[in-house]
């Protein structure tokens, strides 16, 4: 993203990706976490976000992961620490940036889900096989 909206250019030789993409693996990222936590990402309060600037957006969606980070951090390294409000409320900042994306650069945040997922179980449809 920062390709299309920051000053950074990729490398030639650096894959490029459409934002959508992007953003549906980061949703598919955030489902690998909340699943086996029990945490519905859809039945989380998402907070309404204003702000329209696409590199705020980057901004704010960098510090919101960055956050979160340091909680799946906490979490594994304190095990009384209590991280499921504080990943919750993290989790749905993170999904109010990423609406908030969708809805200026005209895509479905489910779609791009989707297309990760089709992404993830192609590229692992032989992973985990026993090669002859």
């Amino acid at each position: 993203m920062n390709d299309q909206f920051g000053k950074k250019k990729k490398r030639p030789e650096e894959l490029k990706q459409d934002t959508e993409s992007e953003l549906g693996d980061l949703i598919w990222t955030l489902c690998c976490f909340a699943n086996p936590r029990t945490i519905e990402l859809d039945a989380l309060p998402i907070p309404h976000q204003e702000e329209t600037d696409p590199m705020l957006l980057m901004v704010r969606l960098s510090k919101a992961s960055g956050d979160f980070a340091d909680t799946v951090y906490i979490m594994h390294k304190e095990p009384t620490f209590e991280w499921r409000p504080v990943a919750e409320e993290q989790l749905a900042g993170i999904i109010a940036v990423i609406y908030k994306f969708a809805e200026i650069l005209d895509f479905d945040v489910r779609e791009a889900f989707v297309k990760a997922h089709e992404k993830v179980k192609q590229r692992d449809r032989d992973r985990y096989t026993e090669k002859k």
